[in-house]
């Protein structure tokens, strides 16, 4: 669908250069073309839309609502959030959560609780309909629910310039995350959860997730990058590599996995030609801190009650191997 609405705008020059379709929503620049026009040279080639809508006015794109604020567009959740089902099970998280957070571009401090949740949900449970019962899961569950709708973090700008991107990353022992952020709002963020009882070093989980920035930005099709980064290790390396003034000095036990990430992230700037540099910040400073913590208290009921019961099935599959 998204090739053939693409190549029916191409058909026209003008309405080409004013378009922007994603699936089957045609974002119309009426500075050039009407979307009357659009509308018009889409019923011509058998496509049929509906009536177009001012986005100065509250519209619905997406699943997202749209608000103009001091001629810039801004978005929130566009439907509400709805309780949990009665009978929590593995199912239930996983939709539930898809739901709240899957199709939003800014996830904030719910895109690590979302992770976190849903991994400890697949700890307790060994099938996708068993019923939960695990009282501080629960707890973590309605804790989220009540403070999505006291201070709902998805919401920001959506029309931004994406030329020139900042990019805050972070990483620690459960996770990692980012954010790309354009004139100091935040257009986009992930994070991802790092592998369970994982020694890595942290600088190289570091090096990880540039590398996976790097990527979402070459989406954007952003040509300049600033990476911001808490790693005095991590930021002499790249800057090293990028001004080429001193060899990469690194004697850690993971030295030839951090040489080939840094040679990976190098190969992949000459390759689509990206200007790239990178600060030093302080961790107190950093956009991504939130993308990469839950409180401790999730950590510690964690401790308690879930980690016991893996400990357990381990010792139980080891005695049967041994027998």
């Amino acid at each position: 669908m998204q090739t053939i609405v693409d190549t029916i705008l191409a058909q026209d020059e003008r309405i080409k250069q004013a378009t922007s379709a994603y699936i089957d929503d045609v974002y119309v620049n009426e500075g050039v073309v009407s979307g009357m026009r659009v509308e018009e040279h889409l019923c011509n080639f058998g496509l049929f839309s509906k009536e177009p809508e001012r986005l100065q006015n509250d519209a619905w794109v997406l699943g997202l609502q749209f608000r103009r604020e001091d001629s810039i567009l801004h978005w929130k959740r566009g439907n509400e959030v709805s309780d949990m089902a009665c009978n929590v099970t593995r199912r239930n998280v996983f939709s539930w959560y898809g739901k709240l957070v899957g199709h939003l571009p800014v996830g904030d401090w719910l895109c690590v609780a979302v992770a976190f949740i849903k991994r400890r949900a697949s700890d307790v449970t060994t099938g996708w309909d068993d019923v939960i019962h695990n009282a501080p899961l629960n707890t973590m569950q309605e804790e989220v629910l009540t403070r999505v709708r006291k201070e709902d973090p998805a919401q920001d700008r959506w029309c931004v310039d994406s030329r020139a991107l900042s990019v805050w990353v972070d990483a620690c022992s459960l996770a990692m995350g980012v954010s790309i952020v354009h004139d100091g709002a935040v257009v986009e963020d992930a994070c991802w959860l790092r592998p369970e009882w994982d020694s890595q070093n942290i600088n190289l989980a570091k090096l990880d997730v540039i590398i996976k920035v790097i990527n979402l930005v070459i989406l954007w099709k952003s040509t300049t990058l600033r990476l911001f980064t808490d790693s005095a290790c991590v930021h002499k390396w790249i800057l090293d590599s990028l001004t080429g003034r001193a060899r990469v000095q690194t004697k850690a036990t993971s030295e030839m996995l951090i040489r080939r990430r840094l040679n990976t992230i190098m190969r992949i700037k000459e390759e689509y030609a990206l200007s790239m540099e990178i600060s030093l910040v302080r961790s107190s400073l950093k956009k991504a801190d939130c993308l990469t913590k839950v409180s401790h208290r999730w950590i510690d009921a964690t401790r308690r009650t879930i980690e016991p019961i893996q400990l357990a099935c381990a010792a139980t599959a080891c005695s049967a191997q041994f027998d």
